[in-house]
């Protein structure tokens, strides 16, 4: 199941989604027939899932696997239009 779902504060088109499969995906909800970009996120379930509010492309989760791991993922607060996207970059491990 989905544990948690998050907006982009910068926008409202593009959400994360997390859960027990351990996968962070990205979404634009125009296009809710499949979702933009899956990422491996952690090796147990995704509790939570948080956009930073000052920054678009910095997205944190947080598992039951006892780490979080912010990444550099999507990029769409300049053109709202846009469904290109920046795969991510990878996570910094803060566990």
């Amino acid at each position: 199941p989905v544990r948690d779902v998050e907006y982009n504060p910068r926008n409202a088109n593009i959400l994360a989604t997390v859960g027990d499969d351990a996968m962070l995906r990205f979404w634009d909800i125009r296009k809710l027939d499949e979702c933009m970009m899956e990422v491996p996120a952690h090796s147990h379930a995704i509790w939570s899932v948080k956009f930073s509010p000052f920054h678009d492309r910095l997205v944190l989760t947080a598992s039951s696997d006892t780490t979080a791991a912010l990444w550099t993922a999507l990029s769409q607060s300049v053109d709202s239009n846009s469904t290109e996207n920046i795969p991510p970059s990878g996570a910094q491990t803060l566990g």
